[in-house]
């Protein structure tokens, strides 16, 4: 049984947050991907489809759900560069609150957060990586919780995947690992149709946005997929510049490639302790 320390006190948590607030202004800026979702969303706004050129329905963005979050905060405001930062720092406030406010290692948790340059320097860029770390947040919050909601944590995944279709694979091992235990009674090895119900229920979301996508634009993925598989670029060279990215991580950034690997070390030399 592995012994927790103590919650962080809410004087800490204020601390903690206002911490992270000066990082946030110091290191806030939008990048000019973004501005290509922030065009479909001006379209969109004025009554042009969800498209880059009006008489062409191409699907520019690669995060449907974070682009319909830019648009809400877009929709009052008509200023690009102030959605794009609002909805950067209310996705990631909310993160930085969420794990500080667990109980266990959520001081251990937050210095992580303050310390990754990674997280922090992203945790603006008015791209989709603020959304995608709250969904993972909460899936895996709700993924600790016994018993585990299926219903809840197929929704989630479905917005993460919804928020960025490959970010899935952060939560495909702990679905595998799940959702076959709820799916199958073992008692009598039949299918428990509740438990598929809210599965097929929690994916809704996705499965939707996909047959919109089929309708409107005519593909289930964006146009960026198809541009990058047929780039040309040989692997080797796709390998090569990888291998640079960990590099530059390593020397820039190395509490992240170890607090990652630290992950992956406790997640598969000790099932109890991963899942405790």
């Amino acid at each position: 049984m592995i012994n927790f320390p103590a919650p962080m006190n809410r004087r800490s948590i204020l601390i903690a947050l206002a911490a992270f607030l000066l990082l946030f202004l110091r290191t806030a800026w939008v990048g000019d991907d973004v501005y290509i979702t922030l065009r479909a969303v001006d379209n969109f706004v004025n009554g042009y489809g969800l498209t880059w050129n009006v008489a062409e329905r191409v699907q520019p963005y690669t995060h449907p759900l974070w682009m319909f979050f830019l648009t809400a905060l877009y929709l009052p405001t008509r200023d690009a560069y102030l959605a794009a930062l609002l909805a950067s720092f209310a996705a990631s406030l909310l993160t930085f609150w969420l794990v500080a406010r667990r109980d266990g290692f959520a001081a251990l948790g937050v210095l992580i957060l303050l310390f990754s340059k990674a997280f922090v320097d992203y945790s603006a860029s008015g791209l989709e990586n603020p959304l995608t770390h709250l969904l993972l947040v909460l899936f895996f919050i709700a993924f600790i919780e016994k018993p585990a909601s299926t219903f809840r944590l197929a929704l989630i995944a479905s917005l993460i995947a919804l928020n960025r279709q490959d970010a899935i694979l952060f939560v495909l091992p702990a679905l595998a690992w799940l959702v076959p235990q709820n799916l199958f009674c073992a008692a009598n090895r039949k299918i428990n149709l509740a438990a598929l119900g809210n599965l097929l229920l929690g994916f809704l979301p996705l499965l939707l946005w996909e047959v919109f996508s089929l309708f409107y634009y005519g593909f289930p993925v964006p146009n960026t997929f198809y541009a990058k598989l047929g780039a040309g670029i040989p692997k080797a060279a796709l390998f090569a510049q990888g291998w640079v990215y960990f590099l530059d991580s390593l020397q820039r950034d190395p509490l992240t490639l170890a607090v990652i690997a630290a992950g992956i070390l406790l997640a598969t030399s000790s099932p109890s302790a991963a899942t405790s």
